[in-house]
């Protein structure tokens, strides 16, 4: 019986793995696959790969490829999604934000470095002309319920997060968008 471990967020495009391994369908294989749950996202799972901790990952492409350029040894064997990813600005309910142009020079609620958080930020300092040195900063805050918590009480001043549906919930309850910045042409 071969052994693997497989990491990912636990979001709902991940379903079919969960569903998968609790049919044990890899059993039947001769591979004995088990789940580990990475809440703090691609970032966490890059080190996981990086440290032997997993051995493959469903994992945002944009950050695993920065890795490997930086020198994780894994492999992109597959695309898991093929279609884009909308990303939003979050900020807390009680914030000043209006623009995104308010934002230069705040600081960035990251999951992680190397997270798809992190790398939307830089992304959209580049697109907006800002100086990257002085005008993007960043606050680490773990994983989403670290933005929920964080942004109100000030540990950070906004989060890129993707919009999908267990996002809704968290736009319409515990933040505003940014009107102008649904999808900042960031369509990934």
């Amino acid at each position: 019986m071969n052994n693997l471990v497989i990491g990912g967020v636990p979001e709902h495009f991940n379903l079919p793995w969960y569903n998968t391994l609790r049919d044990k369908k890899f059993t039947y294989k001769g591979i004995n696959l088990r789940w580990k749950d990475f809440p703090g996202g691609t970032g966490s799972m890059n080190k996981a790969l990086r440290n032997k901790e997993i051995d493959m990952a469903v994992i945002l492409s944009e950050g695993v490829i920065r890795d490997i350029i930086q020198g994780n040894e894994c492999k992109i064997v597959q695309v898991f999604i093929k279609t884009p990813l909308i990303w939003g600005i979050h900020v807390a309910k009680n914030s000043n934000y209006q623009t995104i142009e308010d934002l230069k020079g705040s600081k960035a609620a990251i999951s992680r470095y190397g997270s798809g958080s992190h790398l939307m930020a830089y992304i959209n300092a580049q697109n907006h002309n800002w100086n990257l040195e002085t005008d993007l900063r960043f606050e680490v805050i773990n994983n989403l319920n670290g933005a929920l918590e964080g942004l109100p009480k000030g540990k950070g001043d906004y989060f890129f997060g993707r919009n999908s549906p267990p996002n809704l919930l968290w736009i319409r309850e515990f933040s505003e968008l940014l009107a102008n910045a649904l999808l900042l042409g960031l369509v990934l």
